[in-house]
This record gives C-alpha cells, sequence and structure tokens, in this order.
C-alpha cells in the first residue's frame, strides 16, 4: 500500500485521491450557473458563494460539516433518551388514568415510531 507523500504544498493519498489544497482560498468560480444568467437567485448564490470563498478555506469548511453532523447526532440521542424516558413514566410508572389524559397509546405509538 502507497503512503501519502509529502512535497511542497501538495501531496497525494494511496488510493490516488488528490489532497492538494485543501489550506487555499476557495475557487468560487465554478459555479453551476449560466454565465448570462442574472437573476435575483442566480446573483445572491454568487455572492453567498464569493463571500465563503473569502472567509473560509475548504479544510475549515470540511470542520464545520464534520461539527455539525456531530452535533446533529447528540440531539438525536437527547430525543431517544427523552422519548425513552416518557413510555417509561408514563406508561410503565403512572396510572392508566394519566396515561389517556396525555394521550393514551396513540401518543406513545407516534413517540415510538414517529
Amino acid at each position: 500500500m502507497a503512503e501519502a507523500q509529502h512535497t511542497g504544498t501538495s501531496a497525494s493519498a494511496g488510493d490516488g485521491i488528490a489532497i492538494s489544497g485543501l489550506n487555499e482560498a476557495l475557487d468560487t468560480n465554478y459555479l453551476d450557473l449560466q454565465p448570462e444568467d442574472q437573476s435575483l437567485l442566480a446573483k445572491a448564490t454568487r455572492l453567498i458563494a464569493g463571500a465563503v470563498g473569502k472567509c473560509f478555506k475548504p479544510r475549515q469548511i470540511l470542520v464545520i460539516l464534520r461539527l455539525l453532523k456531530a452535533i446533529t447526532f447528540c440531539f438525536l440521542i437527547l430525543t431517544i433518551c427523552a422519548d425513552i424516558m416518557y413510555i417509561v413514566f408514563v406508561e410503565f410508572i403512572a396510572s392508566n388514568a394519566i396515561g389517556e389524559q396525555l394521550g393514551g397509546v396513540r401518543d406513545t405509538i407516534i413517540r415510538v415510531y414517529g
């Protein structure tokens, strides 16, 4: 298996994927827009892409996306824990009258499958 080579500012991974340029400025010239398109949405897309390209490098964008993914996963786990706590407290500990006031079986099914 080939090792990554570090020569100057560019490097290549062993599986043939070039990893150079992650610390360079983001090139925003290649957008999926027609050059003659001057609509409001096209202008907004060019403006936002230009601003992001000036503020962030590709490596920073990857880090931000990984952080967002981790935060999303944490909130998913917290939601699952809250649903399990609700089911335990309402269905198994509370009386049937309280369970009916809080939505009964329908609410539990929505929490489990919804």
